[in-house]
């Protein structure tokens, strides 16, 4: 156990109802101390402890308080306005000597940590020249299907020691697997070090970046069975880690479909300006990663990487930013994400009433819509979640795995939903790209399906026959030397030769009598050309073998044979 941590545990302990506010002074912390750092800085450490409050609007008077500034004990700090008091345990990001693993001495290796289910796994990293380590949680299901692939979480923790956050996050993923309320998934715990912000410093002395990108994201997909595509990652973190989900999934949004964002920091494109609710006296300085250079923090910044990359992030990606309301990044945040709407990505944005900076009370506020959030990340539903049973992979009786690559290959190409029934119950719904339950769907050249049913059920009730010649139904063509040799079948495959259009022109009977009077592009049967006008041609053609045998239109008959049969309700949508 480190220092700070029998500190909180004493403290816990013998004032379990009132945690006073500490500040933990040794000869570099008295450094760091006369710097003016950010009161931000000094309260940094206490997100890794989760079952501590943080109320930002305490203040230090730092003159009055300091009673050693030489001594290695605590010091007690008066707090001026805290309603509720906190534990800070001081902090300085790569300035900090903190306890490495004994075994390696490092600080690339973090020590270990006993949680059920959870290893933690050295290798030999190229770019930090050095061994690393990272924590993997991994279901109980993981060892009993061994031919199944599972997605990975990628969880970036916030400054402060890295392995703090480990078991109780870890439990948390671990009782919602086994509740049924997320799939099963691995559960990453990266090193980033205390204050390595996720990004490769700028002096080159700690690569972060380079290490998860380039290293452990091919290490775990080697050394596990992933899914190992972007479909199948998700990268999510708190406070520096939010940071670090943030500048790493926009960055590298070929690598992750999802990004979680939550209590972000520092998210705003200058770092002139504090993120605080309420204004403060106290300096502000810039991370030591960045080497105190403010144009290689803007170029690390989300703020700038949306701005770089919005094109393919509003493409494919699913983002969500979280927030307390009582949080020191609630402003920032805000305008984070203002910024993300203004450069159209789409992404969701939640204010968690009374919580705040604190990773276990902000995923706790969440509550069931977090749960949501990672099976629509994944694309699966509660149903289908509630079968445990480990099912056989076939084509009638599809496994998770299957379902959930189905629906990821449908966003991937645009897709905006995907329903899967069967025996008439639904086993799988899922939704992207902007889709939605309640969204109203423009099929465009998806009612082209419609138009091959419909046929169908024309061929059947003696209608007509595929190969025989249009013109005996569109009189028109009779004497045109082309024309009046396009089959059915040709309009129906698109290689009738007709000028194939690239949207039609409507689907109201007088734009189909203007279409068959299209010039032709080519001979029948010689080519495939991909538009509209060859089905807009066929709809006239069979709108008048309708009309001429039983008096009714297109419509009345598609909705007659094909669509009430389905339950589809048809209405016009009016540009």
């Amino acid at each position: 156990m480190t220092t700070e941590q029998r500190l909180l545990t004493a403290l816990r302990r013998e004032q379990p109802d009132r945690v006073p506010v500490f500040l933990y002074l040794n000869p570099w912390a008295k450094n760091w101390y006369n710097q003016d750092s950010s009161y931000a800085e000094v309260l940094a450490a206490c997100e890794q402890y989760e079952d501590v409050v943080c109320d930002w609007g305490a203040s230090i008077n730092r003159k009055s308080s300091m009673q050693s500034a030489d001594s290695n004990t605590p010091i007690r700090v008066s707090t001026l306005v805290a309603a509720l008091a906190v534990a800070c345990l001081s902090f300085v990001e790569a300035q900090t000597p903190r306890e490495a693993d004994p075994k390696h001495g490092s600080q690339w290796v973090l020590p270990e940590v006993s949680v059920p289910g959870v290893q933690r796994v050295v290798f030999d990293s190229a770019a930090a020249r050095a061994k690393v380590s990272y924590f993997i949680y991994t279901p109980e299901i993981y060892d009993t299907e061994k031919e199944r692939r599972f997605p990975v979480l990628y969880w970036l923790h916030g400054s402060g020691p890295g392995e703090a956050g480990v078991p109780r996050l870890a439990a948390h993923f671990d009782a919602a697997m086994k509740a049924g309320k997320i799939p099963p998934m691995l559960v990453v715990f990266p090193n980033g070090l205390p204050g390595g912000m996720w990004c490769d410093s700028k002096d080159g002395k700690t690569p972060v970046e380079s290490i998860v990108i380039k290293e452990l994201l091919p290490h775990i997909d080697g050394s596990y069975r992933t899914i190992a595509k972007r479909e199948g990652r998700i990268i999510e973190g708190f406070s520096m880690g939010g940071y670090g989900a943030a500048r790493l999934g926009f960055k590298h949004h070929d690598l992750f479909a999802t990004v979680s964002i939550l209590s972000g920091g520092p998210l705003q494109r200058e770092f002139t300006v504090a993120p605080r609710v309420r204004p403060r006296g106290g300096g502000l300085r810039l991370p030591a990663a960045f080497g105190g250079d403010h144009d290689y923090f803007k170029a690390q910044s989300p703020w700038v990487l949306a701005e770089q990359n919005a094109a393919a992030l509003s493409a494919r990606s699913r983002i969500r930013v979280v927030i307390g309301d009582r949080d020191e990044m609630l402003t920032v945040t805000r305008e984070f994400d203002a910024h993300l709407t203004q450069v159209k990505i789409p992404h969701s944005y939640s204010e968690l009433p009374g919580i705040p900076h604190n990773p276990m009370g902000v995923l706790n506020a969440l509550g069931e819509a977090n749960w949501e959030f990672y099976r629509a990340a994944l694309g699966t539903s509660p149903a289908l979640l509630s079968e445990t049973r480990p099912q056989e992979a076939t084509s009638s009786n599809p496994t998770e795995s299957m379902l959930a690559a189905a629906r990821a290959y449908s966003e991937a190409n645009g897709g905006q939903s995907m329903l899967v029934m069967r025996d008439g119950k639904v086993i799988f719904e899922g939704y992207g790209n902007g889709g939605g339950a309640g969204r109203r769907q423009t099929l465009a050249s998806g009612t082209k399906s419609f138009v091959g049913v419909l046929t169908a059920a024309a061929v059947e009730d003696g209608f007509i026959k595929l190969d025989d010649a249009a013109c005996e139904s569109l009189t028109e063509w009779k004497n045109d030397p082309l024309k009046s040799r396009i089959t059915y079948r040709q309009l129906l495959t698109l290689t009738s030769g007709l000028t194939p259009g690239e949207r039609g022109e409507g689907g109201r009977n007088p734009a189909w009598k203007e279409i068959i009077a299209k010039p032709m592009s080519g001979k029948p049967g010689a080519q495939f050309e991909y538009g509209a006008y060859h089905l807009n041609a066929f709809g006239e053609a069979l709108e008048r073998k309708l009309k001429a045998a039983k008096g009714e239109s297109f419509e009345q008959y598609l909705t007659r044979r094909v669509l009430k049969p389905l339950g589809i309700m048809l209405e016009w949508r009016i540009r």
